[in-house]
């Protein structure tokens, strides 16, 4: 039951984190097609990596903990000094707007794509019989919060969006430290 859980804060965290990411890019790269397809494929490309590297490692939950930590601090310095960015790149041309934009979602989308197959590889060690569940519940969860992310940000922010996504993450770790006592 704790991995259902675990694989549904995964799903509405990383809706959250990007859907957060993606409000803040509108502004930088004037144009809602170009932020959306910028944004989208630096963190496929991201996760996809960090899946390819991260992901087949086993780590400690604490371990887990000070990642989520650790990347939750990283991601809030970059999401708070976006203003900055902004007024620094003005003068660029849009096409090295998109490149830096990219570049930074890459990077910070690293650490997402560790997670889920993390998680599936426990699982498959653990309760096989559940992978499909597991796949199910993230499935469901990704476009639930791809609907209810909008409604979050109205009510509190784009702050707060992230905030919650990071918060999903950070219940995730503590759900696969609680589950591994």
């Amino acid at each position: 039951l704790m991995c259902l859980f675990y694989f549904a804060c995964l799903g509405i965290g990383f809706m959250a984190i990007e859907i957060a990411l993606l409000e803040r890019v509108f502004l930088l790269l004037d144009s809602n097609t170009i932020a959306l397809a910028t944004v989208l494929s630096a963190i496929l490309v991201g996760t996809g990596l960090g899946s390819i590297f991260l992901g087949h490692r086993d780590i400690l939950a604490n371990k887990l903990l000070l990642v989520i930590g650790v990347y939750s601090l990283a991601l809030l310095v970059l999401f708070f000094q976006f203003n900055h960015l902004l007024v620094m790149t003005l003068a660029w041309s849009q096409l090295s707007r998109v490149l830096l934009t990219f570049a930074l979602i890459m990077v910070i989308a690293i650490p997402l794509g560790f997670f889920l197959p993390y998680g599936l590889r426990r699982l498959a060690a653990e309760q096989p019989n559940l992978i499909a569940w597991c796949w199910g519940i993230n499935g469901f969860a990704s476009v639930f919060g791809v609907l209810v992310a909008p409604l979050v940000a109205i009510e509190i922010g784009q702050n707060g969006l992230l905030l919650l996504g990071l918060s999903c993450y950070l219940s995730a770790g503590m759900i696969n430290k609680w589950a591994r006592r």
